[in-house]
């Protein structure tokens, strides 16, 4: 199994730990059933890449302060908050990640317009039946400026069965109060054509819109 690559000279005395594990949740969804590993750990190896010393390495330039450009400096109404909550459900053995990534409401002085993006995230996964992993992502950016108000909300619920993954997205355009698009789409897939599926929830039109007597927006 090819790790991935570190970039990091070990200097000599040092040790690597490896951790060797069946899941990741929720970074990588679970597999559809229990899985059990062996290692042998008499035969097994770690093979480590060598690089064998330079008489030019002492000649490298070394590397000096990367270049950035000058920061924006916004007017902060609403400082960024970001949380990351586990709940446990002893008597359901369920367990639930909740992510909170609020990243404020801040105003570009140079021209008024002002940005408030937030977002939650809940993960959740039984003990003993990985089929019933979801996740559901939901997510709000609003740009105001003056009189002029526009708002964007987002969800998009993934579950999966033991071949199939399932998701179901829904996004709605809003100007002022009055909703000027709105996008549903679901979709099954195998794991395989995740990425496809992906792809089409963001780029494919489809669904149904509403169309009021002004509409400011087109769907492409």
């Amino acid at each position: 199994m090819k790790l991935k690559d570190v970039a990091f000279a070990i200097p000599v005395g040092h040790r690597l730990r490896v951790a060797i594990s069946t899941t990741y949740w929720p970074m990588v969804w679970p597999s559809p059933r229990p899985v059990r590993l062996s290692i042998c750990s008499g035969t097994s190896t770690l093979d480590l890449p060598v690089r064998k010393p330079d008489p030019d390495d002492q000649n490298h330039r070394e590397f000096g302060s990367p270049r950035a450009s000058q920061p924006v400096n916004p007017t902060v109404l609403r400082k960024p908050n970001h949380d990351w909550i586990v709940t446990r459900d002893l008597k359901a053995e369920e367990t639930t990640i909740t992510v909170m990534k609020d990243n404020g409401t801040f105003i570009l002085d140079s021209t008024g317009l002002e940005f408030d993006h937030k977002g939650i995230e809940a993960y959740r996964i039984l003990d003993n039946d990985p089929l019933a992993a979801s996740a559901d992502m939901r997510w709000t950016v609003r740009y105001r400026r003056d009189d002029w108000c526009v708002r964007i909300e987002n969800r998009a619920v993934m579950t999966s069965t033991e071949d199939r993954f399932l998701v179901t997205a829904n996004i709605e355009a809003y100007e002022g109060e009055t909703r000027v698009l709105r996008r549903m789409s679901r979709m099954a897939c195998s794991a395989g054509s995740l990425l496809l599926m992906v792809f089409c929830l963001i780029f494919v039109p489809y669904g149904h819109y509403d169309q009021p007597e002004k509409l400011h927006y087109e769907n492409h």
